[in-house]
């Protein structure tokens, strides 16, 4: 799940630091952030009275890296990485579930609900019950602490977000009331092979959690987890990952939102951003203008026949973080192929034909509640972006002429993976939101951002 965050006021942008003074500072924040976290973890010990009875990561747990214990990722080709997941591994043994279990000693019977409500299977592919999905994360999900922006998913997102190749229809799980049929509740689980610290194993992305907000005094969120739980355990996998924006116990790394303002002028009139001090809004809007052209040669949308090539060059690009998906071929023309208003994605080749450079980028808009003149702020999220032949911020770029071109007015990015390496030049401002990555029934040593290859919808 993203995490709602605002823009920086625009001090993020000077340029009196050095770059090298910049990740330094960087460095400090983050440690300061994780701090922060335990510290909120710890004294808020009575509220996770349901998060206690979970297989997460202990507070504080010093879990030692596995990658040395097994067999080398980097020494992998593609079709090893694909070929090993869900194989058995030592990561039982040694560092990985914290609980053990078997499909034989799942629970069978669907955990009880509040009177008036019953369990149900969503079909995203039915208009229908895809409106009811829409309909309640669109009035009562994710929102900015003062209440001036919403997650606004469009159905096409929606239906690509939670159907990816392999994807288990009775994991699209929905609580409505009995009598009137009306959606009131929901969470998704869908497949994912993770390697973390070298080791593959099969696990489920967790996402969309969602209660209305009259029934949130009833406690129906940790039913929620524990039903889903329960159905992914009946497949037989018993890991998840998961992000949030609140702290919560299990926590691997948490990593900080950044924007780059598209439309700044827009940007300020909904009180997204502001002009910093020692400018005039034309100065400002200056200092963000692009280029109307990508600088990168032979830059252009990725087409069919680029996914196997850049899906090599990613597979070969993500073993150097220590948390990352193996994407099967299927599973990244699925993510990363573009689609309207959904997925961007664009290629650079070499003479052979071959992909050395992409970059993508997808789509979640955000309605803007009761303001008089904008309905909503269009913003692009930074997806996977692998540069060989080129400099990662020239390609960045590229991709931010090209969000822009596409009608966003803001481009987020987390500094995750080697995104610190554009985000200061490229003049992307810090946000005041967080994005905390969960392990469910997996231990793993603490993540710092540059470490983590992977970004959830």
């Amino acid at each position: 799940m993203s995490s709602f965050a605002q823009g920086s006021d625009g001090k993020g942008e000077k340029k009196e630091l050095s770059i090298t003074d910049q990740q330094r500072l960087e460095k400090i924040k983050q440690q300061v952030m994780r701090a922060r976290a335990q510290q909120q973890i710890v004294s808020d010990k009575g509220s996770h009275r349901f998060w206690d009875t979970q297989p997460v990561r202990d507070r504080g747990e010093q879990v030692p890296p596995l990658a040395s214990l097994s067999k080398g990722v980097e020494q992998l080709d593609v079709d090893d990485k694909v070929a090993d997941a869900g194989q058995s591994s030592i990561a039982d043994k040694v560092g990985g579930y914290i609980k053990e279990q078997t499909v034989e000693e799942v629970r069978k019977e669907p955990y009880p609900l509040p009177p008036g409500f019953e369990w149900c299977v969503l079909n995203m592919n039915n208009t229908e019950q895809l409106d009811s999905v829409y309909t309640l994360l669109n009035r009562n999900y994710v929102e900015d602490d003062d209440n001036m922006f919403r997650f606004d998913y469009s159905r096409d997102f929606l239906r690509w977000a939670v159907c990816p190749p392999g994807y288990n229809p009775n994991l699209h799980l929905g609580v409505r009331a009995t009598a009137s049929g009306k959606l009131f509740g929901v969470i998704t689980a869908i497949p994912q092979a993770m390697v973390v610290e070298g080791v593959t194993t099969e696990m489920v992305e967790i996402n969309f959690l969602c209660v209305h907000k009259k029934l949130r005094s009833k406690r129906l969120a940790p039913v929620l987890i524990k039903e889903i739980t329960r159905r992914v355990n009946l497949t037989g996998v018993f890991s998840a990952v998961y992000t949030a924006g609140v702290v919560l116990p299990g926590s691997i790394g948490c990593a900080r939102y950044y924007h780059r303002s598209l439309s700044f002028k827009k940007l300020c009139e909904v009180n997204f951003t502001r002009v910093p001090p020692n400018q005039t809004m034309s100065m400002a809007v200056k200092l963000h203008n692009l280029p109307k052209k990508p600088a990168t040669k032979d830059f252009r949308a990725m087409e069919e026949d680029d996914v196997e090539s850049a899906w090599k060059l990613l597979m070969n690009y993500l073993p150097r973080f220590k948390v990352y998906p193996a994407l099967t071929l299927d599973e990244f023309r699925h993510w990363i192929l573009p689609k309207d208003k959904v997925v961007n994605s664009y290629v650079s080749c070499g003479e052979s034909g071959e992909v050395e450079n992409f970059c993508s980028f997808y789509h979640l808009p955000s309605s803007c509640v009761k303001h008089p003149k904008h309905s909503h702020i269009f913003a692009a999220y930074s997806y996977y972006n692998v540069a060989t032949t080129v400099d990662l911020k020239q390609l960045m770029k590229d991709c931010l002429i090209m969000s822009k071109e596409e009608g966003c007015d803001v481009f987020n990015a987390l500094n995750v993976m080697e995104n610190d390496q554009f985000l200061h030049d490229l003049r992307f401002g810090m946000g005041d939101g967080n994005l905390n990555y969960y392990l469910f029934n997996w231990r793993c040593s603490d993540v710092n951002p540059e470490e983590i290859g992977l970004v959830l919808l």
